[in-house]
């Protein structure tokens, strides 16, 4: 069975970790702009969190500020809201699990396992080579010409 890499698994668990936060802060701010009488976030915004993935920050806020638990026009889309973000991630994991060929073409490296980068082929013994670290002395003939009719011109 195929996992994800490391660095999927852990944009998933902050892209989740963040849309849940976002999420119970606009039920909170809702609940502010309710008690102030002010202009308030629209109900379609809050269930689009849920159907991004921010439901269980929706519904840990909808309980700790009791706000919206009573409605059910609005519970009822927000509902199928969860129910489609549940179905999204059941799709999701069956396609990366059973089907992963098909999810090849829109993310390479998803369904690939991690491989250290190949080490360049070793010589084999009777191909030894040397390296020095000296700079070789290695002097132009112009230049040693040049040096020399200084040399000679300064006398």
């Amino acid at each position: 069975m195929n996992t994800l890499p490391r660095f999927y698994r852990l944009g998933l668990l902050g892209y989740f970790g963040a849309v849940n936060a976002g999420s119970a802060a606009i039920f909170w701010y809702d609940k502010q702009q309710a008690i102030k009488h002010q202009w308030r976030v629209r109900e379609s915004t809050l269930q689009l969190t849920a159907l991004f993935g921010g439901w269980i920050g929706g519904f840990w806020a909808m309980q700790m500020f009791k706000h919206k638990r009573s409605k059910p026009p609005f519970l009822k889309w927000y509902y199928a809201a969860v129910g489609g973000n549940v179905a999204l991630i059941g799709t999701g994991i069956y396609l990366l699990r059973y089907r992963p060929q098909l999810l090849r073409n829109l993310l390479p490296g998803l369904t690939q396992k991690y491989q250290k980068p190949q080490q360049p082929p070793q010589n084999f013994p009777n191909q030894t080579q040397t390296y020095t670290t000296e700079k070789p002395n290695v002097t132009n003939d112009s230049e040693n010409n040049y040096n020399n009719r200084r040399r000679k011109n300064k006398k």
